[in-house]
């Protein structure tokens, strides 16, 4: 208890405010009380079950007044009947609740995105979804209710190494320098600087308070537990302090802390809400974070964001013919990896690496400044490679076309670039074999959610989702 009131003095001193007496709480903000709480979940639950009234609303929200004429409640021409009501059985076949709403989600937000509602583009995100959220609305926890206990770990590690980025994006950057500032200045007042006795610390309250067993999707935790740990008033946890020193500095963080926002994507596409504002500015709609979140958060909008920036990635894979079990996997890639053609500037590094016989780390960038060296290094090789169609530049002339190569990077451009082919020829002569048109990275991501893994492992994933939902609604392939 001694140890509970200095570190509560430590809080209140820094903070320029009288002493908080142990076992009381601070004046809280307009926080929802339980019974809103509920009601708004229901609300929610409404919106994402796809009542007509409640679709239409919030889809007026979002989708530009043209697309929203054309593509809603869903595109009913007679050729895209046969292939709803195949996508309705394969959901409803797999214990999916609402395939209906899924399903219609998905078509119109193909619609909006200008993109074909064909049967592999279905199947394409059908699979992305199974994957990323299991057809949950709320993004389901691959590993609850061990995903919170990795949120909170992440949470000690980020405080103790002073790493603001999740600050920032709850409270702000100027805010967040001084709210890290003043945690840690408590934390050391109290001894608390160890980050395994602060995990024992925040598992011993976890369990006391039964967190985790209410914790199953992204939802629960951003809009139940961020406000069940706002209710601390004298526990000694990593987040109970964090969360006290908030409330001590400036009482309208509890408002911001209390509203979650715990996620940098969510919902069953995984976007993050800056990108769905982006999204909708460019169709000149205005929608503010909060309500891009709880957008997100539901079936139609949902999909339509994640399908938004989607688009891009797989009108690159589709320009010349319907997606394969290989191009689905090339779009999963570029689409985790959050830019276009990334697979196939992979494998055009990889071969440069080759040639020039050296190794790159895989998240090498084809524009980067190594690349540029090597393919400078490869002037004679290049000069008039077999099987060229023009020879090749030496000197100023060579540097010229390199840069011009590096240029192109990233965009669909490459392929038309003297050099890009000259460089294909030359590793074909080279040995032998046809060069890969493009390539999975052997990247490895750390998630809080759901630990580390491997970005091929995700492709063979998706891949093997992409044809078994083929199978079933008809893909031409």
């Amino acid at each position: 208890m001694e140890l509970l009131r200095r570190a509560l003095a430590a809080l209140s001193a820094a903070a320029g405010s009288g002493p908080i007496a142990a076992g009381s709480r601070p004046p809280r903000a307009p926080i929802p009380s339980r019974w809103r709480l509920a009601a708004w979940c229901c609300g929610l639950a409404t919106a994402v079950a796809g009542t007509p009234g409640a679709e239409a609303a919030a889809a007026a929200e979002y989708l530009p007044a043209t697309a929203a004429a054309r593509c809603t409640p869903w595109p009913t021409t007679a050729a895209l009947q046969p292939l709803r009501a195949r996508a309705i059985g394969l959901l409803g076949q797999r214990g999916i609740r609402e395939p209906e709403a899924w399903t219609d989600a998905v078509l119109v937000a193909l619609c909006a995105a200008q993109l074909p509602a064909s049967a592999e583009n279905v199947s394409l995100v059908f699979a992305l979804i199974e994957r990323e959220s299991s057809f949950h609305p709320h993004g389901l926890l691959p590993n609850a209710p061990g995903a919170w206990r990795k949120l909170a770990y992440r949470a000690i590690d980020d405080l103790l190494a002073a790493e603001l980025r999740d600050f920032e994006r709850l409270l702000g950057r100027e805010a967040a320098g001084r709210f890290v500032g003043h945690a840690m200045g408590a934390l050391r007042e109290v001894g608390l600087l160890d980050r395994e006795r602060l995990r024992r610390s925040f598992d011993r309250h976890d369990e006391r308070f039964g967190w985790s067993r209410r914790v199953f999707t992204e939802w629960d935790v951003e809009h139940f537990v961020a406000r069940d740990l706002l209710t601390l008033a004298d526990e000694v946890t990593p987040l109970g302090l964090l969360l006290r020193g908030a409330l001590a500095w400036e009482p309208r963080w509890r408002e911001l802390l209390g509203d979650g926002r715990l996620f940098r994507s969510v919902g069953p596409l995984q976007v993050q809400p800056e990108a769905a504002v982006d999204i909708a500015a460019e169709d000149h709609i205005a929608l503010d974070l909060a309500r891009a979140r709880a957008l997100l958060y539901t079936v139609q909008g949902g999909v339509y964001f994640g399908v938004r920036q989607l688009k891009p990635v797989i009108a690159a894979y589709t320009a010349e013919r319907a997606l394969t079990e290989s191009s689905a996997g090339f779009v999963a890639a570029d689409w985790r990896q959050g830019f276009v053609f990334a697979c196939r500037d992979a494998a055009l590094v990889t071969q440069i690496a080759r040639l020039a016989g050296r190794s790159l780390p895989p998240d090498t960038s084809l524009s980067s400044p190594p690349v540029r060296a090597l393919l400078l290094s490869l002037g004679a090789t290049l000069a008039t490679p077999p099987g060229a169609s023009a020879p090749g530049a030496a000197g100023a002339d060579h540097a010229a076309a390199v840069d011009a190569l590096l240029a192109a990077a990233g965009s669909p451009a490459l392929g038309q670039v003297p050099l890009y082919g000259r460089l294909r020829a030359a590793y074909r002569s080279r040995f032998g074999v046809e060069p890969a048109s493009a390539v999975v990275p052997d990247l490895q991501y750390a998630s809080a959610k759901t630990g580390r893994y491997r970005l091929r492992d995700v492709v063979d994933d998706t891949r093997r989702r992409f044809v078994a939902n083929c199978a079933r609604l008809g893909c031409a392939g």
